[in-house]
C-alpha cells in the first residue's frame, strides 16, 4: 500500500524530460521572438532612417545643380546684356540684314560655347526676341522651326515675365521649361529692348534617376511660388498629390512627417530652389520593402527550424524515456531486496557511467549485507565480552579503595597517596567516562597522578613543573589523554635511560585565539629519522597526531624536535575551544 501511494506520488512530480524539453523549446522560441521583434522595430527605424538620409541627399544634390544651372543660365544673359553687337541690333528698328542676324547669332553662341549648361544639356535653345518680335535664335539641335514656335509663344503669353530665379512652362508642353529675361538697353537700363528666353530640358535639369533606381515609386515635383506645377517625374503626380502639397507650410525645407495620398504614406522632403519650390516623395511602402521580405523570408526559415527542431526533440525525448523506464524497472527490484539485479550496459555513453555505479553499488551492497552478517554474529559475542569486561574496572576501583582505606587506618599516607593517584589515572585512562574532551584542568590532574606515581618511583631523581598562564586556560576544552601520554613518553623514553634522572616541563598559553601547549624533558633525546615505526612512542605520538588532525583539521599543530644528549621538546597549537565537556576531576594529591 505504501509503494502504491509512493509511485502515484512519484507520477505526481514533475518530469525532468519534459522540462528540459520544455525549457529546450523556450529557448530557441524566445531568441526567435525577441529577434523578430528586434527586426521589425531596430530595422525598421534604420530602414526610415537611411530613407530620409537619402532622400535629404539627393534633394539637396538636385537643388545645387539646380541652382549651379541657374548660374549657369544666367551667365549667358549677362554675356549676351554686354554684348555691343547685339544691343547695336536690339536698339534698331529696321529689319537686320543677313549679316546683323548672323552676327547676333554669333555672340549668342560664344555666350554658351564655353558654359557648362548648355554642355551637360540643361539649357536646349537661346531665343533673343526684339519688341518687334524679330527673333535671334541659337539652337543645339540646329532646328529652330519648332523652337521658335514654342519660344514664341512664351514671348507672346508672358510679356510682363522678367525673372533670372525662377522658370515658367507651357500648359500643353511638360518636357521644357523657360526662363524669361527683359533685354534692356546698356544706356538706358530702364527701357526694355525685348525678351531673352532660354528653354530647359527640365528632365535632364531635375534628374530623378538616381534616387528612382533604389525607390522606383519616388516623385519629383517642381513647382512656381504660386504652386505651379514645372516638372513632374511621373503623370500621376498631377492631381491630388499637388494639392496636398500647397496646403504645406511655405517653403520650409528639410524632411517633414508622412503625407497621406491616394495610394499610401509618402515620405517627403522639401527645399527652395531660387523662386521655386522643390518637392521630393517615397513611398513607406517600398522603405520596408526590403524588411517585409526579409522578415518573410526570416519568419518562414525560423518557423521550419523551429519546427524540425520540436520534430527532433519529440524523437529524442522517446528516445531517452526507454532507457530511463528500463533502469527505472532495475532500480524498482534492487528496492524489493533484488541484490542480484544488474544492469545491462546501455547504448547511450551519459548512461554507461550510470550502469556501471548501479552494479558496483549492487556489488557493495551484497558484499556489505554479508559482512553485515558477519559482523552481526560477531557484535553479539562482543556485547557479551563487554558485559563481563565492565565488571572488572569496578572491580578494580573497589579493591584500590580498600587498599586505601587500610593504609589509612596503618598509617600509612605515602602508600595511600600513591593508590589515590592510581586510582585516579586509571580513571581517566580506564574508566567508563566516553566524552572526547575534557578541560585542561581534567588533563593536568591526569598529568599529576601519573608524575605523582613516578616521582615516588624514582624519588628526588624525577623533577617536574606544570604551568599555565592564566588560570582561565583550565576551562577551554582539548582531546583527552593528549598531555599526559607526551609527559609519559618523556618519562619512560627520556629519563628513564638518563642517569641521575631529569625534569619534565609543560607550559600552556594563549595566543592569537589559540592554546600553546609545550612538553619538554632534558632526557637522552633521538634522532628523529631513526625510530622505529612499530616503536610504542612512534605509536603514542602518532595517535595524538590523528587525534588533532580529526577534531581540528588543519587548525590542529604537532610540532616534535629532538637531539641525542638534549632532550625533546613536542608543541602543539589547537584552537581555543569553550564547548561544554564532562565534570572537572577533583584533585585529592598536589604536585610541584
Amino acid at each position: 500500500m505504501q509503494h502504491a501511494e509512493q509511485a502515484r506520488q512519484n507520477k505526481s512530480k514533475k518530469s525532468l524530460l519534459r522540462t528540459g524539453l520544455r525549457l529546450m523549446l523556450a529557448a530557441i522560441i524566445i531568441p526567435l521572438a525577441a529577434s523578430l521583434l528586434l527586426f521589425f522595430g531596430f530595422v525598421s527605424r534604420q530602414m526610415r532612417t537611411q530613407a530620409e538620409h537619402m532622400t535629404q541627399y539627393y534633394t539637396d544634390q538636385l537643388v545645387n545643380s539646380t541652382t549651379d544651372a541657374l548660374s549657369q543660365a544666367q551667365s549667358i544673359i549677362y554675356f549676351t546684356l554686354g554684348s555691343d553687337t547685339v544691343q547695336s541690333v536690339m536698339h534698331s528698328s529696321q529689319n537686320p540684314v543677313g549679316t546683323q542676324a548672323e552676327l547676333v547669332q554669333q555672340e549668342i553662341g560664344r555666350a554658351t560655347l564655353f558654359n557648362a549648361a548648355w554642355d551637360d544639356q540643361y539649357v536646349h535653345s537661346i531665343f533673343l526676341f526684339r519688341q518687334d518680335g524679330i527673333a535671334f535664335p541659337a539652337s543645339r539641335s540646329g532646328i529652330y522651326q519648332a523652337e521658335y514656335g514654342r519660344l514664341e509663344t512664351v514671348f507672346r503669353l508672358f510679356p510682363d515675365r522678367n525673372s533670372t530665379q525662377s522658370l515658367i512652362a507651357l500648359a500643353n508642353n511638360a518636357e521644357y521649361s523657360y526662363m524669361v529675361v527683359d533685354y534692356n538697353s546698356l544706356n538706358d537700363p530702364a527701357r526694355c529692348l525685348g525678351k531673352l528666353i532660354l528653354e530647359v530640358d527640365t528632365a535632364a535639369l531635375i534628374d530623378a534617376a538616381p534616387l528612382q533606381s533604389v525607390y522606383p515609386g519616388a516623385e519629383v515635383m517642381l513647382s512656381d511660388a504660386q504652386g505651379n506645377l514645372l516638372y513632374a517625374a511621373s503623370d500621376r503626380l498631377v492631381g491630388d498629390l499637388l494639392v496636398d502639397l500647397r496646403t504645406l507650410d511655405g517653403t520650409s525645407n528639410g524632411v517633414s512627417q508622412a503625407i497621406h495620398w491616394a495610394d499610401g504614406d509618402y515620405l517627403h522632403c522639401r527645399a527652395a530652389v531660387g523662386d521655386m519650390i522643390l518637392d521630393v516623395c517615397v513611398p513607406q511602402r517600398e522603405i520596408l520593402t526590403g524588411v517585409h521580405t526579409t522578415a518573410a523570408w526570416y519568419v518562414l526559415l525560423t518557423s521550419l527550424i523551429f519546427i524540425g527542431v520540436l520534430i527532433s526533440a519529440i524523437y529524442a525525448y522517446r528516445g531517452l524515456l526507454r532507457p530511463f523506464a528500463h533502469t527505472q524497472q532495475t532500480l524498482d527490484r534492487m528496492a524489493e531486496g533484488d541484490l542480484s539485479v544488474r544492469m545491462d550496459a546501455p547504448e547511450y555513453q551519459e548512461l554507461a557511467g550510470m550502469a556501471d555505479t548501479f552494479n558496483r553499488m549492487a556489488d557493495t551492497l551484497t558484499d556489505l549485507y554479508q559482512d553485515a552478517y558477519k559482523k552481526g554474529v560477531l557484535l553479539r559475542e562482543s556485547e557479551f565480552k563487554m558485559l563481563e569486561a565492565q565488571i572488572n574496572p569496578h572491580f578494580i576501583f573497589n579493591v584500590l579503595q580498600v587498599i586505601n582505606l587500610r593504609c589509612m587506618e596503618a598509617g600509612q599516607k605515602e602508600t595511600s597517596r600513591m593508590v589515590t593517584d592510581l586510582a585516579g589515572l586509571l580513571h581517566g585512562t580506564i574508566g567508563k567516562n566516553g566524552a572526547p574532551k575534557v578541560t585542561f584542568r581534567q588533563e593536568l590532574a591526569y598529568v599529576r597522578y601519573y608524575l605523582d606515581l613516578q616521582k615516588a618511583r624514582f624519588e628526588n631523581a624525577l623533577q617536574y613543573e606544570i604551568d599555565y598562564a592564566d588560570s582561565s586556560i583550565l576551562d577551554y576544552y582539548l582531546p583527552k589523554l593528549t598531555i599526559q601520554p607526551l609527559v609519559e613518553n618523556s618519562v619512560v623514553h627520556g629519563l628513564e635511560p638518563k642517569r641521575g634522572g631529569g625534569k619534565v616541563s609543560v607550559k600552556i598559553w594563549e595566543e592569537d585565539d589559540s592554546v600553546y601547549i609545550r612538553v619538554e624533558d632534558d632526557g637522552v633525546g633521538f634522532l628523529q629519522g631513526a625510530v622505529s615505526p612499530g616503536a610504542h612512542n612512534h605509536i603514542a605520538l602518532d595517535n595524538i597526531r590523528k587525534r588533532l588532525e580529526l577534531m581540528y583539521g588543519t587548525h590542529g599543530t604537532f610540532r616534535m624536535s629532538s637531539m641525542p644528549g638534549t632532550g625533546t621538546v613536542v608543541l602543539i597549537i589547537i584552537p581555543i575551544d569553550k564547548t561544554e565537556g564532562e565534570h572537572d576531576v577533583q584533585r585529592t594529591s598536589g604536585g610541584q
